[in-house]
């Protein structure tokens, strides 16, 4: 892998692949990789050598983890939506990106330097897994960037648990600035 040296795009996806080489950092004409639907558990910080890399899809793999990938300045386009991510790393010298999918991870909280991407232009994120302390300042981000015109798709469905046992259900609930109303069925009693 390592003697293509003036390879531009990279598509692996959905082969099953464990583990990345170590060669891919010697890719120096790298602008497209994809390597969504495999078993990745984590990316080699090799990676990061490929200066000139444009799209960089990770999706669906078992990341837990991302390298520095604040250190891709050319990136313009990110999907690392699908995985095991906890949080993020830092993004903000990531000054060209604009399409931006981290949904459906494990993220705890709101990385707070998504409002600083100047051209972001759309961004994909779950609040699903994150704590109920941190979802407001979900709001606050989603507010800042729908303000600079960012495309923001949330996806909240996981929200609230068909069933809650520590109490009773809710009849309304307000999140986000959108009201929820709750009906008894025949199971709650």
């Amino acid at each position: 892998l390592g003697q293509l040296k003036m390879l531009e795009k990279l598509d692996l996806r959905s082969n099953r692949i464990k583990k990345l080489p170590r060669e891919i950092g010697k890719l120096e004409k790298l602008e497209y990789l994809d390597v969504r639907y495999n078993h990745l558990l984590s990316v080699p910080v090799e990676l990061l050598n490929c200066s000139g890399l444009k799209t960089l899809i990770l999706s669906a793999n078992g990341l837990k983890v991302l390298p520095d990938v604040g250190q891709l300045k050319e990136l313009c386009s990110m999907s690392v939506d699908r995985n095991q991510l906890i949080s993020l790393p830092n993004l903000r010298s990531l000054s060209c990106l604009q399409y931006l999918n981290v949904a459906h991870n494990k993220l705890a909280a709101v990385p707070s330097d998504l409002q600083d991407l100047d051209q972001l232009k759309e961004l994909h994120l779950s609040i699903s897994n994150m704590k109920l302390d941190f979802i407001h300042q979900v709001d606050s981000l989603v507010d800042k960037l729908k303000g600079k015109g960012v495309k923001v798709h949330l996806d909240q469905t996981d929200l609230f648990p068909a069933r809650i046992k520590s109490g009773p259900m809710p009849r309304r609930a307000s999140v986000l600035g959108r009201t929820f109303s709750f009906e008894k069925t025949t199971e709650d009693g």
